[in-house]
């Protein structure tokens, strides 16, 4: 295993705190939406894409390129594994399509990405991008379809909109040519402080729409706390069981690319899971609750199932 499991505990931690200044806005603002979806634009639009072409500014380095298409391939093959097992959730539709989403989707990149740099180093955060372009090819194609059931949303012309794959793109190009030379420090600074906004203020977000949410109504459903038990626990073991199962065949083996996918898809439910919902007319109440209630029992539930890396 090449994560310390307390390390892990206490850098989960760090997150769980920056939940608190969300809460103390929410308060001071009264529940103001505009504020979380004014940092929701910034953390989407500024700060997501900064991070993903951050890693990529270095030199090409040959060694990388077998982990970076394993990673990708892996985790498109995980997220749709997990989309067809969600489909053990039923009940009314939408609660149904809300919870499924959040069964699929993790927060790989908001916490995933800042945990496994934090935890791993450089090399592996290359790893956790490619995991989020594979991440967000089928956020804006799947989960527009958990949601809706339209295929419309499956042409490549929406997804190549994606702010995030742009950002992707010119990450590629950066790495794959000797663009990386020619980008200047101040601009490679630059990126790296608004790379550092992504992590407090999503988990801000979170702290600020858990601040508002109706636990009453929505805590008493069986469903909330089986998707929850669900993302947290048996995705996990999913991961780990396809990671064993391509290294006993031979197909792929790899310790750090095996810890990156399996930090990435441990993560709590994605805060995209509130903001789908808001988009699709999904069950808005259930998706603000279950979003911060999977963050934090996230604190345990991540230590926990690292310990499943013992097996790989």
């Amino acid at each position: 295993m090449l994560i310390d499991i307390g390390t892990l505990f206490n850098n989960v931690l760090l997150l769980m705190l920056m939940l608190i200044p969300g809460v103390i806005m929410s308060r001071l603002l009264g529940g103001d939406k505009t504020f979380a979806s004014g940092l929701s634009k910034l953390v989407l639009y500024i700060a997501t894409p900064a991070m993903m072409i951050s890693p990529f500014i270095r030199e090409f380095d040959r060694a990388l390129l077998s982990g970076v298409i394993a990673t990708f391939l892996i985790a498109a093959a995980l997220m749709i594994v997990f989309f067809f097992a969600a489909f053990i959730i039923g009940g009314e539709e939408k609660v149904k399509r809300t919870l499924q989403f959040s069964i699929v989707f993790s927060n790989a990149g908001y916490m995933g990405i800042p945990l496994i740099e934090r935890l791993l180093g450089p090399e592996a955060t290359i790893y956790a991008t490619v995991f989020n372009v594979a991440f967000n090819l089928l956020l804006w194609t799947l989960g527009c379809y958990i949601y809706t059931r339209d295929t419309k949303y499956m042409r490549p012309a929406k997804i190549i909109r994606n702010p995030v794959i742009i950002a992707m793109a010119i990450g590629l190009i950066i790495f794959f040519t000797p663009a990386n030379r020619y980008v200047p420090d101040v601009a490679v600074s630059a990126i790296d402080m608004l790379k550092g906004l992504v992590a407090p203020i999503s988990m801000m977000v979170v702290g600020y729409h858990a601040a508002s949410a109706d636990y009453k109504r929505v805590l008493t459903r069986g469903g909330l706390w089986l998707a929850t038990a669900f993302r947290l626990l048996l995705c996990p073991l999913i991961t780990i069981a396809l990671l064993k199962l391509l290294s006993i065949l031979g197909i792929y083996e790899s310790k750090t690319v095996a810890t990156v996918i399996f930090i990435a898809a441990a993560t709590p439910a994605a805060t995209a899971t509130s903001m789908f919902a808001e988009m699709f007319s999904g069950d808005t109440k259930l998706s603000g609750v279950l979003v911060p209630i999977s963050t934090i029992l996230s604190l345990a539930s991540m230590p926990l199932t690292a310990l499943l890396l013992k097996l790989y």
